[in-house]
């Protein structure tokens, strides 16, 4: 007899990993997919000339503010996924995050490969996107701070400068470091604000 119940407690938890280790993974690849397609997409139509360098910078940061819109819309009404085991990877932070790729792609494109906007334009965007993620992962969880981060911290190195401001460059990571601490604070990631000061002490060393 207690052999039964030691076995109906464990039935339960087979199907949590299962899922974790199955379905929760192949959605997080399809999103990671899903982003480096649509970077895919525009080099494409930059090879072919198909469109011209402004319409694919549209095309690619309206995708990314869809993919951003449609995760905020899933997580809003609850809408269910008809795919069994998605449900538990959680669709909006995985679609959250595609877009948030896509529109730090595009911003670097506008800026290092087709010379749209001005260092200065493009670091306060890139910026503000990397803070902005770190920011949504409140709702989405730490996967996304994550992502957040590294963005904000890559955007110095995707600017390309002769001669870095400091004052921009420290006054930037401040703003970061700022905004990380205080998300990290209120859902008590001690991994992530540890990665925040990790980063700020890179580029403090790079800068020397």
């Amino acid at each position: 007899e207690p052999v039964a119940p030691v076995a109906a407690s464990n039935a339960p938890g087979k199907p949590d990993i299962e899922t974790a280790l199955g379905t929760r993974w192949a959605v997080w690849v399809g999103g990671i997919a899903l982003a480096l397609g649509g970077l895919f997409l525009i080099r494409y139509t930059i090879e072919a000339g198909i469109f011209g360098p402004g319409v694919r910078l549209t095309m690619a940061a309206v995708l990314g503010l869809v993919l951003v819109a449609g995760g905020e819309f899933i997580r809003r009404t609850g809408f269910k996924v008809p795919v069994q085991g998605v449900a538990g990877a959680y669709v909006p932070a995985i679609l959250t995050a595609a877009g948030a790729f896509i529109l730090f792609g595009t911003v670097y494109a506008a800026h290092g490969i087709y010379g749209f906007i001005g260092p200065a334009l493009a670091f306060t965007l890139l910026g503000a996107i990397g803070v902005a993620t770190i920011a949504a992962a409140l709702v989405h969880g730490l996967a996304l701070a994550g992502i957040g981060l590294v963005g904000a911290m890559v955007t110095p190195m995707l600017i390309a400068s002769q001669a870095p401001n400091p004052w921009a460059l420290f006054g930037y990571l401040a703003i970061v470091l700022a905004a990380t601490s205080l998300i990290a604070r209120m859902r008590d990631w001690k991994a992530l604000v540890a990665a925040a000061f990790f980063g700020t002490g890179i580029w403090t060393i790079l800068y020397m």
